[in-house]
């Protein structure tokens, strides 16, 4: 995940006081979740809380959902937006 998006795993998984999420990327901070059930719950005071984290750092949020082996990548309106140019 860390590779391929350019960037660097968090020491902990971001369990750390000082910094959180799992990936950091210049752009971009990713909090990942894996489940080899066939399904995932995302929850918005997770997304909420990951997103305060990323922007406090200048980065945008990526919320990342493996489910058996598929990833999913969750970005909020505005990230969404500035990948479509706009």
């Amino acid at each position: 995940m860390a590779a391929e998006n350019g960037g660097w795993l968090t020491p902990g998984s971001g369990n750390g006081a000082l910094k959180k999420n799992d990936v950091h990327s210049e752009a971009y901070e990713f909090e990942c979740k894996t489940t080899e059930k066939g399904s995932a719950s995302l929850k918005r005071a997770d997304l909420d809380k990951a997103e305060i984290y990323a922007l406090a750092d200048g980065r945008d949020m990526v919320w990342v959902t493996d489910i058996q082996g598929k990833r999913y990548y969750t970005v909020r309106d505005y990230t969404w937006n500035a990948l479509q140019g706009g």
